[in-house]
């Protein structure tokens, strides 16, 4: 990857798949505002449907802004919100702007001081499932990594399942 552009993560993600934790959630989906073009400042906030409950959760995450590029990764750091007390980055490994974008973050574990929990996350910008050739690439790229793509956990992105529990309010 070259260079991230900010602005032009910006819209709507729906969550496919997520490596570091099975949650049982359905229809996860992440939404991204510009703030600030200039710097890439964005507003993230993320929703979903868990199994005991046929509401849809919204959650703000906070305002992020660009700390820093590696090799045409943005890291972004959270500069206000519930997540500025936490230290809640998030790195853009690899983004297409059209239809996929896969995320890594390392949060420290919120009961076990000293540990941290990795996140590698696959998302994309419809509730379809990805198709076969961004899955090869994303899984190429992974093995690169040392991460085994069999490993992740599958989220319930299906229409059915996201409408017939909820009519989700736009966030």
């Amino acid at each position: 990857m070259d260079k991230t552009y900010p602005g032009m993560i910006a819209g709507k993600w729906f969550i496919q798949e997520r490596f570091g934790d099975a949650s049982q959630i359905s229809c996860p989906e992440l939404q991204i505002h510009p703030v600030k073009e200039e710097n890439g400042t964005l507003d993230v906030y993320i929703g979903y449907l868990n199994n005991t409950s046929k509401e849809f959760n919204n959650h703000f995450y906070g305002v992020y802004s660009p700390s820093s590029t590696d090799s045409g990764r943005a890291v972004f750091e959270a500069v206000s919100g519930p997540a500025k007390d936490l230290y809640f980055p998030f790195t853009v490994v690899d983004i297409d702007y059209e239809e996929y974008m896969l995320v890594y973050t390392c949060i420290p574990h919120p009961k076990r001081t000293g540990t941290n929990v990795e996140f590698i996350i696959i998302y994309s910008r419809k509730q379809d499932k990805l198709t076969s050739e961004i899955k090869n690439r994303l899984s190429r790229l992974l093995d690169e990594y040392g991460v085994n793509a069999n490993k992740f956990s599958s989220f319930d992105q299906s229409k059915e399942t996201c409408k017939a529990k909820t009519d989700k309010v736009e966030l």
